[in-house]
């Protein structure tokens, strides 16, 4: 059984595990816990830190992955969904288009990815059919733009999953989690902090949801820095 995400702060510098301090906030005034702090010098070191990482958590997990366009995203994803045996590296790829891959245990031995497309909502979808246990959901959202094609997604169905979603660009969907102040369905209104990108309409949560954010920077023709952050309350 993989440990209890946010039980220990670790920080993996060049493949070795080591303590981290645990931090009490970020630049967005969310509570965080410091995972991952670290240099990855080759695609082949993302991928065996993306394996190692995700040996940390347990669903249900929402994993926001940041950074610029080729700073590692995808890569680390695929040691993300390798490290839960959901697929095997090759078998990963960004759904730019069909903008949700859907990997689990059932299709790791040769049948791919299930392309989930839009629209995961209501009977019928396989997020409604699916209990989605072992499952994991890869999410790209670089062509959404409008509050409507965020809508369809049906992000709102995989949360309640016990599964993992994994989502690149997730800074358009912390602007729709107002990160910062991501709080449970149910709970009160309050006085969230607003995004810089207003435009997407903000979503619940589900109760029990961990939440974590990963954030990939150039540092060197190859070099990419690796910061992951557990969010808190």
């Amino acid at each position: 059984m993989r440990p209890k995400a946010g039980a220990r702060a670790t920080s993996l510098r060049r493949g070795s595990l080591r303590p981290a301090p645990v931090g009490s906030g970020s630049a967005t005034g969310a509570a965080t816990n410091l995972l991952l702090e670290t240099f990855s010098r080759s695609p082949e070191e993302t991928i065996r830190l993306g394996r190692e990482f995700i040996q940390r958590l347990d669903p249900p997990c929402l994993i926001l992955l940041e950074g610029e366009l080729g700073s590692g995203k995808t890569v680390f994803t695929k040691g993300l969904v390798a490290g839960l045996g959901a697929a095997r590296e090759e078998e990963v790829s960004s759904p730019s288009f069909t903008l949700v891959h859907e990997y689990g245990p059932a299709r790791a031995k040769g049948l791919g990815s299930r392309q989930v497309g839009r629209g995961l909502r209501g009977a019928g979808s396989p997020a409604a059919e699916s209990s989605a246990t072992g499952r994991v959901y890869h999410v790209d959202l670089y062509r959404v733009e409008s509050p409507r094609e965020m809508e369809t997604l049906g992000l709102e169905d995989l949360f309640a999953q016990p599964a993992f979603i994994i989502v690149e660009w997730g800074e358009k969907l912390a602007a729709a989690l107002r990160l910062g102040s991501l709080r449970p369905a149910g709970a009160g209104s309050g006085s969230p902090t607003e995004s810089a990108t207003p435009r997407i309409p903000p979503f619940d949560v589900a109760q029990g949801l961990r939440r974590v954010r990963v954030r990939f920077e150039h540092a060197g023709p190859e070099a990419r820095k690796i910061t992951a952050e557990m969010l808190l309350g």
